[in-house]
């Protein structure tokens, strides 16, 4: 692995599309999520998405008097753009296992199934979030809502953050990190901010 003497010691978690053979020399999707260094000697679990698409990964980590930390990271699928895309291979096997659903709507019904099994798990959460939405005032936020997460970047900073992607010319966050009301988040920014600075 590339990565493998870039640290002294490093926990890796990734997840991709399981369900069916990619057709194509490449898959797009997946998530993975890289613990290093000390973090990487408190990780007690790791896991992902159940339906095996990939939609995200997360470690579990122990800390002090008992507290666990689980930090997930989630791409959401960009609405339909072609027959290879994300959204493609999951419409894909929501048919095949007969559910009718949209990619997107999936995604989130099925993520704010697992943040609540966590959370009733006593797990403080750290969601990093791809959303391809407008983490403002989209769907995304209102399952955030739901679960009663704090937003870390666009709460600590105002919703004038600016885009989190270089082709985003309209100053719209599609990307999010969302924290449980237990955890104190001193510091965060996203790239833009810190070009700002």
């Amino acid at each position: 692995m590339r990565t493998q003497e870039w640290w002294e010691c490093q926990h890796i978690c990734w997840a991709h599309n399981r369900t069916s053979t990619p057709n194509q020399t490449r898959q797009f999707g997946g998530t993975a999520i890289f613990s290093i260094n000390q973090a990487a000697h408190r990780v007690i679990e790791k896991g992902y998405d159940k339906t095996l698409l990939g939609r995200w990964s997360w470690t579990r980590f122990q800390g002090k008097n008992g507290q666990t930390l689980r930090i997930i990271v989630s791409y959401r699928p960009n609405p339909p753009q072609g027959p290879h895309t994300g959204y493609a291979q999951q419409n894909a096997y929501l048919h095949s296992v007969r559910r009718d659903i949209c990619p997107r709507k999936a995604f989130l019904a099925d993520l704010v199934e697992d943040l609540t099994d966590f959370i009733e798990q006593g797990d403080n959460i750290i969601l990093m979030l791809d959303g391809n939405s407008n983490m403002k005032q989209s769907d995304s936020k209102m399952a955030k809502e739901q679960l009663h997460l704090l937003e870390a970047i666009l709460d600590r900073h105002g919703l004038d953050d600016p885009a989190t992607h270089k082709r985003n010319s309209t100053s719209t966050p599609i990307d999010g990190i969302w924290n449980t009301q237990g955890l104190h988040i001193e510091r965060g920014v996203t790239l833009a901010m810190m070009r700002s600075l």
